[in-house]
Formats: structure tokens, C-alpha cells, sequence
């Protein structure tokens, strides 16, 4: 990875990118990686309105043009991940140098190796003391005389920032309110089922009850997710990075992928609540489509102020269907950011891709909008990552268990609502 530099001539970068007064211009993170994923994605962007914009009325795309279609609007989603991806590395990197200053200099990395305080935390992790970094589920065991389970990083240097991989691969976890608890214990939160009303009152008139807030209850709960990644003694010892640092990696990709599931989808009574179970705003009339109509109908189905703050999730296949929906005028709906890292808007709120969403089909629940500070997901006692020599000693491996303790729960009712499509 290109270490995110920062951007000296503004007036240059005007010029040629427009991204003037884009957050990670200001912070000095805009690298030229990022400025390229950027122009890719807008570039791809434009063949594939291009494409469309050369078909005509009432006429089906050929078979070319279908096969024209699949591979733009992969590229776009390749580019799009790839300016993601880079956009949090770079916040990353700025955010990380306010911290190495204050490491222990003993933890430092040997000279040649990383930089210094990079990956500290998993070299405490390694001498075996545990760490409350971001860290997930998955079994498989690394070594070194295996193709592709190992012997690639042995004498190779990590040469990337550890990021917000959770996130990364949990957007819904960037949307969501998240409440941090020293312990698991039962946390009760009020919720926002009704908001209060008033009424008009005549002149002298005595005013009258109007109608109150309406509460209920939710508990969050701490439901334990975790898992094992077992690596082999020599990779460990052998690897010229610090190996925790690339487990952990692993494993925190793994789960922001089972815990995205969750906040998405969870069914909630022994598991996650997900946000998929919010109250339904609009039933299309379609089994696998959606028109620009019910959109429409499912953002004004939320309250103004609410809506205003409103967020849409969808797949990305959904989201690429939606992209070809078109006014009565001809005019795509669909408005392509213009700022590397910032999000497309859809009737002028913002969208965000979310791979646990299901995609158009019978009875799916394939998009939600709304407010998402309503959702809230409880993380009890940190993220915690435990090594051990002992526990698979007889096979000479080095286990790092992952484990999190977590809940969600929408907790205002009125501020989110899903689409569903028609069961036939």
C-alpha cells in the first residue's frame, strides 16, 4: 500500500480533481492512490451512463451490450471498493500519528522492519498478553511449507496500516449508534414508539390534552461471538512482520463479516436484533423490481426531520438497478458523488452498499431508510484478543482466540423503515 502523503499545492488539486473542501483534503490525507481510485470510479461511471444513454426507447440491449453492462459495472464496483478502502487507510494513517508518540519505546519495531509503535498492541499479544483490538471468527491454520497457507510471508514485510477493518467490512457499523460497556449486564433503554402531537386551540378555548410520547422498553443483552485461528510455531517465529498483526487483520475481517450479518438481519430473542426487522414503509408491487415511485413513497413513509438525517442501505445489486431508474424526462435519479470517499446521494440522501442486505426477489427485505442513530449496537467489554502456546501445543501451533461480546436493538421506531417486495 502507498502511504497516504499530504497534498501541498490546493491549487493544483482544484484544477485537476475538483475535490476542494472534500474532509480528507482538508486533513492533508488526499493521496494520489486515492485521487486514482477516484477518477477510475468516475470514469466507469461515465461509460456505463454513456451505455445507457445510447439505448433507445423500448429496445432490449443486445447481447454485447448486456456483457458491455456486467463488466462497467463491475469495474465500478472494484473502483468504488478500492476508493473505500483507501479513503479509511488514509483517515487511518493521520489518526494513527497523533498516537505512536505516546508507545513505550520497548515495544518499538526492530530497525527496517515497520515503523516505530506500528503494531504494537499485537506484539504484546505475541509475548502473551492480551489486547482489546478489533478481531473476529474464523478457523484455519497457517504454515509454513504450504502453498498459500504461509511461506508467502515468511522474509516479506507487512507493508500496510492496520485500518477500521470491522467497519470496512460492516458498513451498517458506521451508521449505527454504538454504546461501549465495561460489562455485559442487561441494559435497558427506553424506546420512541409514538412522538406527541398537539392540537389547535381556540381563542379563550381551554387547551386540551394533546397526545403524549409513547415509550416501551428494550434490553440489550451481550451475545459472545468468537473463534480460532491456529498458526504454526515456525511461521511465527519465522516471519520477518509481527504475525499477530496479520491474524489480527484476519480475524477482524472475519468479524465485522459475521457481526455485519447480525446488525443486518439478526432475528433477535437468543441473537443481534437487525435492522432489517424495523417496520415496513413500502411493499412493491413487483416480486424482483422497484419503481422510482416507491422509493419515493418509502423516504416519505419516515418524519421530516427524521428523513432529513436519512440514510439508504440497500446490496449492490441493488443498488446497481436502482442506478438505471429514470425520471418521466429521461434524467437518471441516481447522483454519482463528485468527492473521492464520499457517498452517492439518491433524492439527495446518501447510499451506502451493505453485502448482508438481500438482494430484489419474492418477500425480500432488500433495502431500509431512515435515521439510522436509532439503531443502536452494544459493544460489552471490548474486542479481546487472547494467544496461547498451550492449548494446541501437541500439533506445535500458536492458537489467537477472538472474542466479542455484542446486541442490537432499534430503540426509535419511528425513524427507520424497510422496503419488502411483493411475495407474487
Amino acid at each position: 500500500m502507498t502511504v497516504a502523503t499530504p497534498i501541498t499545492n490546493r491549487n493544483a488539486l482544484d484544477a485537476n480533481t475538483g475535490a476542494h473542501g472534500h474532509p480528507n483534503f482538508e486533513r492533508g490525507i488526499m493521496s494520489t492512490p486515492l485521487l486514482k481510485a477516484f477518477e477510475a470510479r468516475r470514469k466507469a461511471e461515465e461509460a456505463l451512463k454513456g451505455l445507457y444513454d445510447s439505448l433507445e426507447d423500448g429496445v432490449s440491449m443486445t447481447a454485447e451490450q448486456v456483457d458491455q453492462e456486467s463488466r462497467m459495472a463491475s469495474d465500478i464496483e472494484a473502483a468504488t471498493r478500492r476508493e473505500t478502502n483507501l479513503a479509511n487507510m488514509a483517515k487511518s494513517d493521520a489518526d494513527a500519528a497523533e498516537a505512536r508518540a505516546a508507545l513505550p519505546a520497548e515495544i518499538d519495531a526492530p530497525a527496517g522492519k515497520v515503523a516505530p509503535g506500528k503494531y504494537a498492541g499485537f506484539r504484546s499479544a505475541i509475548k502473551g498478553g492480551p489486547a482489546a483490538f478489533e478481531a473476529g471468527y474464523e478457523e484455519r491454520v497457517l504454515n509454513k511449507t504450504t502453498a498459500t497457507d504461509g511461506p508467502e510471508l515468511v522474509e516479506t514485510e507487512l507493508l500496510k496500516e492496520i485500518h477500521d477493518l470491522m467497519v470496512e467490512e460492516s458498513p451498517i457499523m458506521s451508521l449505527a449508534k454504538i454504546l461501549r460497556t465495561a460489562g455485559g449486564n442487561p441494559l435497558l433503554l427506553p424506546r420512541v414508539t409514538t412522538h406527541s402531537a398537539v392540537a389547535l386551540v381556540a381563542e379563550s378555548a381551554t387547551v386540551v390534552d394533546g397526545q403524549d410520547p409513547q415509550f416501551d422498553q428494550v434490553t440489550l443483552g451481550a451475545f459472545k461471538f468468537g473463534g480460532l485461528l491456529k498458526v504454526a510455531s515456525e511461521l511465527e517465529q519465522d516471519a520477518a512482520f509481527p504475525i499477530g498483526a496479520f491474524v489480527t487483520e484476519e480475524g477482524a475481517r472475519s468479524l465485522g463479516r459475521g457481526l455485519g450479518a447480525e446488525f443486518v438481519s439478526g432475528a433477535g430473542s437468543t441473537r443481534p436484533t437487525g435492522v432489517d426487522t424495523c417496520t415496513t414503509g413500502v411493499t412493491t408491487a413487483a416480486t424482483a423490481a422497484v419503481t422510482l415511485d416507491e422509493l419515493i413513497t418509502l423516504q416519505h413513509s419516515v418524519l421530516p426531520s427524521q428523513r432529513n438525517r436519512g440514510s439508504w442501505l440497500f446490496s449492490d445489486a441493488t443498488i446497481q438497478a436502482i442506478r438505471k431508474l429514470k425520471d418521466g424526462d429521461g434524467n437518471y435519479m441516481w447522483q454519482p458523488s463528485v468527492q473521492a470517499g464520499v457517498a452517492s446521494t439518491l433524492f439527495g440522501r446518501p447510499v451506502y452498499s451493505d453485502p448482508n442486505l438481500a438482494n430484489m426477489g419474492a418477500e425480500a427485505v432488500f433495502g431500509v431508510f431512515g435515521d439510522f442513530s436509532g439503531f443502536v449496537i452494544r459493544m460489552a467489554g471490548g474486542i479481546t484478543i487472547d494467544r496461547s502456546a498451550e492449548a494446541f501445543f501437541v500439533n506445535d501451533q500458536v492458537a489467537y482466540r477472538f472474542l466479542a461480546r455484542v446486541d442490537s436493538k432499534i430503540v426509535d421506531t419511528t425513524g427507520l423503515r424497510k422496503i419488502v417486495n411483493a411475495a407474487s
